[in-house]
């Protein structure tokens, strides 16, 4: 990933845009933290916050004209709602406070500038040059400074208040001369002894000097401040518009920073966008947000401590994450897409040393349920597959993240799962049903059922393909595996006379519709919408429907399951995330395989907040949701009740299902093919391996604990073929079992077993694996 990459991923993030009343502020005040500090009663901590960008807070913050407030996300009264008071708790913070900025020496840059007023403007230009390590000359034409600020009635802007201001300015290589002689030949003098000279207009004594020096206040530069020749800058002029304190600070401090670029050489005008007002692209949600009026003032004086953190308290402390909101992943790593953009920027940057960020790209389920609820499209799902892909092209992705996964795709490529046949009454194929690899090792009879009825209802010739869509590749990272699956794929397409394919995968519709567009697609239930229903088809109830994530952008496959329900006699409600918000059941992207915690967290959120029983029409979230408990029925369930298993797993981990022995996905796809190819096209069965003659005794808490750690029974079985071919084995003293281990990759599979006298038949009490390669074991 290059830079600019980076830069344009964090761009679309605007969770660290400012909130609308920071960006509204002319200075820009951090009112969001601010009101944070005020609601918890921290007035010295408040005043800290306004100190570090307003200038003389303990004058500005008494007499601000608070802009802010009209922009405040809860300033809608129609809806009951009131802009939070800011000025008031500006005015109640610096009145509160005993908190004094504090004046932090900086080296002098052994430059100075003339600042000619002394109202607020002059004032913020001194205060901001000074604190750059300027040394700064106040020229104030009349016996006492302050200019407009002196208008003030006492009770609003104490004298003392400035007073104290003026003391710390005195701190700070800051001199200031009152009765000061100012006109056309003294600024000419100041400009040929300093670096440049500020006009505040907002001293009264200076509301006509702009005619002397040749300029109008109208025509100065609204940036830079500038006044019509170099080195001399104006502001603040109090003739042309109400007086407004918060932009009159604003000008001297764009005043401050012209002259601080002059000092350098640099441009006066260049990355100057955000200075002043500026519109923000922060997102914030109104939703569940309890409307609340503002604070009443109960005495003259203003907030009382207790009102002013009531009233900060309404601050809804403005920020998008949307999509941590809905998603556990985000949530988890304690941060948001632009946070996690740097972090793996960094991750694949690194060439010696620690990659911190190698889980969490691991983990991403790609669902793209944060594309949809984000403003700007942000996607982590793609980041993280372009990251997963580099981390492989580097050879930096560790092989055990995705081994379990990728040994899976391995298999559902191989002679011992693929079959591609047409028709088998009139060898014709003008349809071909790929039911996928989720749905034929979790209910391989449900396979078998839709392709008869299929059969039954459609002309043409319908013909079967089992055989992965490669989206597991995809996942990992595998760009060149992805392409040597969807190439296998077209080559038994093309064999079967480039029928139309029915699909009984979302995710197999998803990954046929980028990678292998020529295919003409339609989901299974888009097809048997439009068939008679079998007979004996139905059921009774209400149920949650759940849409699987990679349905999302398929609306008419969304509508089609409902109607397929409806038509079934059930009654499905919608979840609070649904259709284009549907959220993921934890198995997409090879969360699962990566991180099987965090495949368990998104499930326990999609059950825990919908209770009633589920509806789902992907297998694999059939499967997903039933871990956590769930009580939940495929669509198929219902259409062919006759083939109903038991209510509930005996196992609450899917990939070993209930019945004799550990029937887990590989052995159910192995016998689909060999069934279907006796049964259907008169085929002789695929022979069979040594291993696979080993017969496998399992009590269910075993079973569950394989399941749990991912361990097929080919696994199991193979180590103990290795075992009791080589004789590598330990055994255990007490118990008289055999420990022996199996290596196929980058995984070690270890199990404890017993035979039996039944000939190939073993007991295995436990099993294990280890994410690594052990030296010297086959």
């Amino acid at each position: 990933m290059e830079q600019q990459d980076l830069r344009q991923w964090e761009w679309l993030c605007i969770q660290e845009e400012p909130p609308l009343c920071q960006a509204t502020c002319p200075i820009h005040v951090d009112v969001r933290l601010f009101a944070r500090h005020m609601a918890a009663g921290k007035v010295d901590d408040a005043r800290k916050v306004l100190a570090k960008t307003m200038p003389l807070s303990g004058v500005l913050g008494r007499i601000c004209d608070h802009p802010c407030e009209q922009a405040c996300r809860r300033g809608d009264p129609r809806d009951g709602d009131e802009a939070i008071r800011i000025g008031s708790l500006e005015r109640s913070c610096v009145t509160q406070s005993d908190a004094r900025p504090r004046s932090i020496p900086v080296p002098p840059k052994g430059k100075s500038a003339a600042v000619v007023g002394g109202g607020l403007s002059g004032l913020t230009a001194a205060w901001d040059l000074a604190r750059k390590g300027y040394a700064v000359h106040v020229l104030v034409p009349e016996s006492e400074i302050g200019g407009v600020l002196l208008a003030y009635p006492d009770k609003v802007l104490p004298k003392e208040a400035l007073v104290r201001e003026l003391e710390l300015m005195a701190s700070m290589r800051i001199t200031i001369e009152t009765n000061a002689s100012v006109d056309a030949e003294r600024v000419e003098s100041l400009l040929g002894e300093h670096l440049g000279v500020y006009i505040g207009l907002d001293s009264p004594a200076l509301i006509d000097i702009h005619l002397d020096l040749g300029f109008e206040p109208d025509a100065i530069d609204p940036l830079t401040r500038g006044a019509g020749r170099p080195g001399l800058f104006a502001g603040a002029p109090i003739v042309s518009a109400p007086f407004s304190p918060i932009r009159a600070a604003l000008h001297g401090r764009q005043a401050a920073v012209s002259l601080d670029r002059l000092a350098q050489g640099a441009s006066l005008t260049a990355s100057r966008d955000k200075e002043g007002p500026f519109e923000t692209r922060l997102y914030t949600s109104m939703h569940d947000v309890e409307h609340a009026r503002a604070v009443k003032l109960t005495g003259p004086d203003g907030y009382s401590p207790e009102e002013a953190r009531q009233e900060a308290a309404r601050c809804i402390q403005c920020e998008c994450m949307e999509c941590v909101k809905v998603c556990p992943y985000l949530a988890h790593f304690k941060g948001y897409p632009k946070k996690y953009a740097r972090e793996i920027y960094n991750n694949l940057s690194v060439i010696h040393g620690l990659r911190q960020a190698n889980t969490m790209i691991e983990s991403c389920s790609n669902c793209g349920l944060c594309a949809e609820v984000c403003p700007n499209d942000f996607h982590m799902g793609t980041l993280c597959l372009q990251a997963r892909s580099e981390m492989v092209q580097q050879d930096k992705m560790p092989p055990s993240a995705f081994d379990f996964a990728l040994r899976d795709l391995d298999f559902n490529v191989s002679h011992k799962a693929v079959l591609a046949r047409p028709d088998p009454d009139t060898g014709a194929c003008e349809w071909a049903f790929v039911p996928g690899c989720q749905l034929s090792g979790a209910t391989p009879e449900h396979v078998r059922a839709a392709y008869d009825h299929l059969r039954a209802n459609l002309d043409g010739g319908v013909g079967m393909i089992l055989h992965c869509c490669g989206a597991p590749a995809a996942w990992a990272g595998r760009p060149d595996l992805l392409a040597n699956v969807t190439e296998s794929f077209r080559s038994l397409w093309k064999e079967l006379g480039e029928p139309r394919l029915i699909l009984a995968c979302t995710t197999c519709l998803q990954t046929f519709r980028e990678h292998l567009p020529e295919m003409v697609c339609t989901s299974l239930w888009e097809t048997l919408e439009s068939l008679a229903l079998p007979q004996g088809a139905g059921g009774q109830g209400a149920y949650t429907l759940h849409d699987p994530c990679t349905s999302r952008h398929e609306p008419a496959v969304q509508v089609s399951a409902r109607a397929m329900a409806k038509r079934l006699g059930v009654i499905v409600r919608d979840p609070d995330l649904t259709g284009i918000y549907t959220e993921c059941c934890g198995f997409g992207g090879l969360m699962e395989a990566a991180n099987p915690g965090m495949a368990t967290k998104v499930v326990a959120q999609r059950t825990t907040d919908n209770p009633a029983p589920f509806l789902a029409y992907c297998a694999m979230c059939r499967d997903s949701l039933s871990r956590q408990g769930a009580k939940v029925i495929h669509l198929l369930d219902l259409l062919y009740p006759h083939l109903a298993r038991e209510p509930e797993p005996a196992s609450p981990y899917p990939l070993i299902r209930s019945g004799s022995g550990p029937a887990d996905k590989h052995e159910n796809r192995a016998r689909l093919r060999n069934q279907l190819a006796r049964e259907i096209w008169k085929e002789a069965p695929e022979p069979m391996d040594d291993f696979e003659r080993i017969q496998l005794v399992l009590e269910p808490e075993v079973r569950d604990a394989v399941d749990a750690r991912r361990i097929l029974a080919e696994d199991i079985q193979r180590a103990i073929l290795h075992a009791e071919t080589t004789g590598r084995r330990m055994r255990h003293e007490e118990s008289g079992h055999f420990i022996a281990c199996h290596q196929p990759a980058a995984v070690t599979y270890w199990v404890e077993y017993a035979p039996q006298p039944e000939g190939l038949v073993f007991r295995v009490y436990r099993a294990w694996s280890h994410r690594m390669v052990i030296k010297g074991v086959a």
